[in-house]
């Protein structure tokens, strides 16, 4: 987990991450802080239960914003979200789960832990190098053709 990479993300516009302009607003914002304080409880959990709990409500809080409810929008957010939160080691809360936590969890826990999974594995990919170019020319004032500053 690169808190580095983490860290450059925090400036990351949410079209950046494939988040629909028409669902950015305050109220966006505001739950979008909401999201990154209950992903930090998964990080503190001490037990497999309170991971998920923590998931569960991130997930929920994500789908309860205003035109973000299609699964197509709940990881681009997962990922703005998880990127912003202080997650100091996201991988050993989900190891946690999957060493000790209880095997036949529901299907939307699942789902939702799979979310939080493909948003970490997202931020550590390499695919996320091009969003981390498009922040330093913009940060340089060097804006690509058809992008606004």
């Amino acid at each position: 987990w690169d808190r580095a990479r983490c860290s450059r993300l925090r400036d990351v516009q949410p079209s950046d991450v494939g988040v629909p302009n028409a669902v950015i607003t305050d109220s966006f914002r505001a739950s979008c802080r909401r999201v990154e304080r209950e992903l930090e409880d998964v990080c503190f959990a001490s037990c497999p239960n309170d991971v998920v709990d923590a998931v569960v409500r991130a997930v929920q809080s994500i789908a309860a914003i205003g035109g973000v409810a299609a699964a197509d929008h709940i990881v681009p957010v997962m990922v703005l979200c998880a990127a912003r939160a202080y997650l100091p080691q996201p991988w050993l809360a989900l190891a946690l789960v999957m060493e000790c936590g209880t095997p036949e969890l529901p299907a939307y826990a699942q789902y939702c832990l799979i979310t939080f999974e493909a948003a970490i594995t997202h931020i550590c990919s390499d695919e996320i190098a091009g969003t981390l170019r498009v922040l330093q020319n913009r940060a340089a004032g060097n804006v690509a053709p058809g992008e606004q500053q």
